[in-house]
């Protein structure tokens, strides 16, 4: 069942005009505009699907606005994400994993413990969801390492490689790099790293007057949840939803502790906060 805002806005909305991708783009064509990319790449790329599947859509030898649209029907996508781009701007056949090199990246990796020694050329990880991964290669293997054992954030790509081939203890060659970022841009195709534009580091500490941005502190009392720097949702305990109506930046941390809401949470309440920071929740 939908919920109210959903059948409102959605179903019997003025603005509705359900289309497919191939429609779309044959109508922002109309208006000098191209279409660039989904939002979210994972869901532009056969390989994620079942081997299967994957094989009998590549061999079909459809151009790339074709693929999606297929990719449409067999995952039964029915909202997209779509970026478009007016006919001045330059379009690649392929993505370039060299770019990677200028970006931040973020992890959505776990480092899982090794049923064996590999000498650093092979190691085992877990996604959010606790899928296992198995990585291959010492450039790679130690790239992850150290990007699994940052905090929540994005780290530039040259710090990280540096970081990585300290760990290597030995500087890893121009092949090496070029395949190493190769591997990254599967990996993000994959959901199994993050990229961004910008680094940012959670907060070193909790600030004196802890302090939820206006969006968070709505979320939390209208939704129970709240988002992370990540844009990744977080729901509430009831007692959790009710102390995050107190963050408002007006009262400090030992306020917040003789709170009604605070005594509630108890011996939790400093953890919470903790981790609401190291989220990047906190504004």
């Amino acid at each position: 069942a939908k919920e109210p805002r959903f059948l409102w806005h959605d179903d019997l909305g003025v603005q509705r005009d359900p289309c497919y991708l191939l429609q779309f783009t044959q109508w922002a064509a109309e208006h000098g505009l191209r279409y660039l990319a989904d939002s979210e790449l994972h869901t532009m790329l056969p390989e994620n699907l079942p081997l299967d599947s994957a094989r009998a859509l590549l061999a079909m030898k459809l151009d790339r606005l074709e693929t999606e649209q297929f990719l449409d029907y067999v995952t039964n996508r029915s909202f997209r994400c779509s970026l478009l781009v007016g006919p001045e701007a330059t379009m690649a056949d392929r993505l370039d994993a060299a770019a990677i090199r200028e970006l931040c990246l973020g992890r959505a990796l776990h480092e899982a413990p090794s049923p064996a020694p590999s000498g650093g050329a092979e190691a085992h990880f877990r996604t959010a969801d606790g899928a296992a991964v198995t990585l291959r290669g010492v450039p790679l293997v130690a790239f992850l390492r150290v990007l699994s054992g940052r905090a929540d954030g994005s780290t530039p790509f040259g710090e990280l490689l540096t970081s990585a081939e300290a760990r290597a203890k030995r500087t890893f060659t121009d092949p090496e790099q070029t395949q190493l970022a190769e591997d990254l841009l599967t990996l993000y195709g994959r959901r199994q790293i993050e990229l961004s534009a910008v680094p940012a580091a959670p907060p070193a500490g909790l600030a004196e007057r802890p302090r939820l941005s206006p969006l968070n502190r709505a979320l939390a009392r209208h939704r129970r949840m709240v988002v992370n720097a990540r844009q990744q949702s977080h729901r509430l305990a009831g007692t959790e939803q009710a102390f995050c109506g107190l963050l408002d930046g007006k009262r400090t941390v030992a306020e917040l502790r003789a709170s009604p809401e605070g005594r509630a949470l108890a011996g939790a309440l400093e953890p919470f906060l903790a981790s609401l920071a190291r989220s990047g929740s906190l504004a």
